[in-house]
């Protein structure tokens, strides 16, 4: 029998509605769980990816510390910026 859950750490923000990156942690060694990190981000855009990355690198309880996420590998080549298509549109007042 296998079990698959599914979980992100960096949700732990919304703590306040009860999220905490416990349960995954604890699900993990309940179970001698294999962790399979998804990292690959399919919507935004590289500077806002690299923002995030900055950020969240702070959390004090990330598990994903180690795995930074990423643009996802097929739209990465195709992006005509580090913004993507809405950078090169409004590169001055950016996007609305």
């Amino acid at each position: 029998m296998s079990i698959m859950a599914v979980g992100d750490d960096d949700q732990n923000i919304y703590a306040f509605r009860g999220a905490n990156v416990e349960f995954i942690r604890k699900f993990k060694e309940d179970y001698k769980a294999k962790v399979v990190y998804l990292v690959e981000n399919f919507r935004s855009t590289k500077h806002i990816i690299d923002a995030s990355n900055h950020l969240m690198r702070h959390n004090v309880d990330r598990m994903k510390i180690d795995h930074p996420i990423r643009i996802n590998r097929e739209r990465g080549p195709n992006l005509p910026e580090a913004g993507g298509r809405c950078s090169t549109r409004c590169p001055k007042e950016g996007c609305r």
